[in-house]
């Protein structure tokens, strides 16, 4: 596996380790290639999982990737490589290199492109073209693409002259629906945003959206669980719109548990995204009962029936607030919208998802072909 996910390295037990919990046993051997993480505290796991971080920045990812693929090659041979292909694709020509080198059989994933459906900047809107020419130049060689939604990749690759055989949809998103599940609670907030602070997540949008909310409702609240390089910049604009006496601001949680008690204690979860593949915070919300807003980026159109299991808004801070203002002004029709969406994100239950995502691969190591998968797009 070529990963752009450093957590593993780092000893983070995040959806990654996860995933290669249950991923594991079916594999004799699974060996990660990861970026540099700020430390270094294990390179095993499970017995059979073994992880080699780089020690070069990202920008020489691709040598490390060719160079560590090279040498765990000439010891043993390996049945399937899959690349984690996104930004700048360091991991895409390293993978390429490696195919090249060693012949072995791999996976482009792509989990969501940077920059699509709508850019954020001009470096988004780079690293969008980016895409588009590595998509078209290993289109040929790789064995699949593995995309995690059924509508806006597949439409986009096919778009780019991808046969509809090498479009595998199999999901990475995946729900503990012990720990994500609806519990009563008192709710601390009207509103709530959960993810990185990046351009990419659109909060802007949100701040302005709210700022038109709390003219009407002084007492509205607004959590904001996130950390990163643009939250510095947000709080710069919370205080120019003056809304900063309504916002709370959360860093990363110390648990899945955690972090669902804060969506359950939260009134809606807003997503004002430019491109995701899932995202996977959205589907926790859902799984929680909460009502959902979001713009239609990676899974959402095939979650959210307007109006019926959520509501989709463009990206504009009048559609947002209009949205907020609808389930505020009209909590029974938002607790309908918060059950329904639950409804809607049930397939995601952790281990099946894992399971059809590892059974996929087995079978592509044993040189099977995959019947193409178009999905459900109404999920």
């Amino acid at each position: 596996m070529i990963s752009g996910d450093s957590t593993i390295a780092a000893g983070r037990r995040g959806a990654f380790y996860l995933m290669l919990e249950r991923f594991a046993p079916v594999w004799s051997r699974v060996d990660v290639i990861v970026p540099r993480p700020s430390a270094v505290v294990t390179t095993e796991l499970f017995g059979n999982v073994f992880v080699h971080p780089s020690s070069k920045t990202k920008a020489w990812q691709w040598r490390h990737i060719a160079d560590c693929g090279r040498a765990l090659h000439r010891k043993r041979p390996y049945a399937l490589m899959t690349s984690h292909d996104y930004g700048w694709h360091v991991n895409g020509l390293g993978a390429w290199l490696l195919n090249r080198t060693t012949g072995t059989p791999y996976v482009s994933e792509i989990h969501h492109v940077t920059g699509y459906p709508r850019s954020a900047n001009l470096i988004e809107r780079a690293q969008r073209c980016a895409t588009q020419l590595y998509i078209r130049a290993v289109k040929r060689r790789v064995a699949g693409f593995r995309v995690v939604n059924a509508i806006e990749l597949p439409n986009l690759l096919r778009r780019l002259g991808v046969p509809q055989g090498k479009i595998l949809i199999l999901n990475s998103l995946y729900i503990d629906t012990d720990v994500f599940t609806p519990r009563p609670v008192d709710k601390q907030f009207d509103v709530m945003f959960c993810g990185r602070a990046d351009t990419n997540k659109g909060v802007g949008i949100l701040l302005r959206a709210f700022a038109r909310i709390v003219r009407t409702r002084p007492t509205a609240s607004l959590l904001l669980r996130t950390a990163g390089p643009a939250e510095a910049s947000w709080r710069r604009l919370a205080d120019r719109l003056a809304i900063t006496p309504h916002l709370t601001w959360r860093g990363w949680v110390r648990s899945e548990s955690e972090l669902a008690e804060l969506y359950r204690a939260s009134r809606m979860l807003v997503c004002t995204s430019f491109s995701e593949g899932g995202p996977r915070v959205t589907a926790e919300a859902m799984a929680c009962g909460i009502p959902v807003i979001s713009t239609p980026v990676g899974l959402m159109p095939e979650l959210i029936e307007p109006g019926r299991s959520g509501l989709l808004v463009d990206w504009t801070p009048t559609s947002v607030a209009a949205a907020i203002e609808r389930l505020l002004d009209d909590p029974e029709a938002a607790a309908t919208i918060g059950a329904a969406g639950r409804e809607r994100v049930a397939r995601f239950e952790r281990s099946a998802v894992i399971d059809a995502y590892a059974s996929a691969y087995a079978a592509l190591a044993r040189g099977e072909t995959l019947a193409p998968r178009r999905g459900d797009e109404r999920g």
